[in-house]
């Protein structure tokens, strides 16, 4: 069961993201415009993970002792929804001043798609939110999110959370698609460099395999709904689709990885890049290794563990 911990966690990692996000676009532009407008945008989030983390402190102390009362978790999403609600706010402001710099031809319409992304986030991020208290007030339990929930009444409150979730994957593996396009594009002409093209592809990889595993944990949704499948081989299947996603997806993050490094390695053999380039590129190439060791070994065990007979009542 996903308690109300768990969905603050959620938003406590969607905030990190966004203000690592937001600094690093800030950094990109050469000539930053509005300063102070940013610089603003920056202090408001960090006032807000920081108000979050509270919530967090808070919420920790009511579960240890078990206090699980309708009315303190209904208190502790509608503080996630202020949250959200100001992120929002920022990423709509945010995307207006990156469409003025594009006007003025200071930025390409990358920067655009970026901004219109976090604002499509955020506001999937706050209706997911909204969509746990409406949950709440009429369950009066906390929010769930496994595929062998039930409904509540005659709504599918995970399905309609896991359609969100969809509709964001497949804008980012859209927008991740079109900047493959568009690197290739500026490859072959000779504006950026081979690894630039290296990168999107992994991009893409991500993207792709985020929207495949949602996708599917969609299907063994309705199967259980359906009664197709019973709830111990849902969850079972659902462990499942999350290890053979990651393990694919570090496959092709190796591949791109060793494609990197032996670029660099031609690059650094020919005296273009430092050493330093070069050792970077095998450690990035080492830690997709032990990560893909790591998940084949992980995924192994837990087929063997299926495999097994239930234990004995008799012992």
């Amino acid at each position: 069961m996903n308690g109300p911990m768990e969905s603050t966690d959620e938003y406590r990692r969607f905030l990190e993201w966004q203000i690592l996000s937001q600094l690093r676009r800030q950094e990109n532009f050469a000539q930053p415009v509005g300063h102070g407008r940013y610089t603003r945008l920056k202090l408001a989030l960090l006032v807000s993970l920081s108000v979050l983390f509270g919530v967090v402190g808070v919420t920790a102390t009511a579960q240890l002792q078990e206090a699980r009362q309708k009315d303190q978790i209904l208190t502790m999403l509608r503080a996630e929804v202020d949250l959200a609600e100001v992120r929002l706010s920022l990423a709509q402001e945010y995307l207006q001043e990156v469409r003025s710099r594009f006007n003025a031809g200071l930025v390409g319409r990358e920067s655009i798609e970026g901004a219109e992304r976090d604002l499509n986030l955020a506001d999937v991020v706050l209706s997911k939110i909204r969509l746990r208290i409406e949950e709440v007030q009429i369950s009066g339990m906390p929010p769930q999110d496994e595929t062998t929930a039930p409904m509540i009444g005659d709504r599918d409150f995970v399905g309609e959370r896991l359609k969100l979730d969809m509709m964001v994957a497949r804008q980012q593996e859209a927008m991740a698609t079109r900047n493959l396009t568009e690197t290739i594009r500026r490859f072959d002409a000779g504006l950026i460099p081979q690894l630039s093209v290296l990168e999107a592809k992994a991009e893409v990889t991500r993207a792709t395999g985020e929207a495949s595993a949602i996708n599917l944990l969609i299907a063994l949704r309705n199967q259980f709904l359906a009664g197709s499948i019973r709830a111990e081989e849902s969850a079972r299947r659902r462990v499942q689709i999350q290890a053979q996603n990651r393990l694919v997806l570090a496959q092709s993050l190796l591949e791109i990885a060793r494609q990197k490094y032996d670029r660099i390695h031609e690059m650094y053999e020919a005296g273009e890049v430092d050493e330093i380039i070069l050792i970077k590129a095998e450690l990035e190439m080492a830690i997709q290794q032990a990560e893909l060791k790591k998940l084949r070994e992980q995924l192994l065990l837990f087929e063997q563990r299926s495999l097994l007979p239930p234990p004995s009542m008799n012992n």
